[in-house]
């Protein structure tokens, strides 16, 4: 479906992802976290978006998956290149999939 929307479509998309960050960032106790997940394999909504939510945030840190994975004590998380999940259809036999974990520091950003 995301191969047939438009380009329009798609930035209503990532201002709405873009949103529900900002929205959900206001529950996050000091040493909470927000974890965003997403159904896409598309970079746009998933690194990129929390890049840029990092870069106007910089309360919030990324905290790797597979140390959450490993914290709670969960079978053995498939390799990942970087701190968060990404699961392909390809590779790991899944729909596409994406998560992300960030932690709120001390500090609250204004």
């Amino acid at each position: 479906m995301k191969l047939r929307s438009s380009e329009k479509e798609q930035e209503k998309l990532l201002e709405t992802q873009s949103h529900i960050l900002n929205e959900a960032k206001m529950y996050v106790a000091p040493r909470g976290r927000l974890v965003y997940a997403t159904c896409s394999m598309l970079p746009s909504e998933n690194e990129r978006q929390l890049e840029r939510f990092l870069k106007e945030n910089s309360d919030f840190t990324p905290v790797p998956v597979a140390r959450v994975w490993q914290e709670l004590n969960l079978p053995p998380l498939p390799p990942q290149q970087s701190p968060y999940l990404r699961l392909s259809p390809s590779v790991h036999g899944t729909d596409g999939f994406f998560v992300g974990i960030l932690q709120r520091n001390i500090s609250f950003s204004k």
